[in-house]
């Protein structure tokens, strides 16, 4: 840690100007992330519109119920539940029958 302190100093004695020359990095101030949240809550519904609609219109073919469908928004395993669900039941146009 010293060594580092000792070397920091000694770049910042070599070369004073470049430190002048250096710019702070932009922050984020409470306007900035407030001006955010709108686009976000937009980009948010838009997703997730895309996502349910062909949930439901699978569901609707395969004869479940609309709410099944929101299963997809249960993180990580949502997906592959409604998956699994309709991977093994019967489906009601099935030509086969029981299997």
């Amino acid at each position: 840690l010293e060594n580092r302190r000792k070397s920091r100093a000694f770049q910042r004695d070599q070369y004073p100007d470049d430190a002048a020359r250096r710019t702070r990095p932009a922050r984020l101030n409470d306007r900035n992330c407030a001006a955010a949240v709108p686009i976000q809550i937009a980009v948010g519904l838009a997703l997730g519109a895309v996502i349910l609609y062909p949930a439901l219109r699978i569901c609707a073919r395969a004869g479940l119920r609309w709410p099944i469908a929101l299963v997809v928004f249960v993180p990580l395993v949502g997906p592959l539940i409604l998956l699994a669900l309709l991977a093994f039941m019967i489906w009601p146009n099935d030509r086969y029958g029981k299997r």
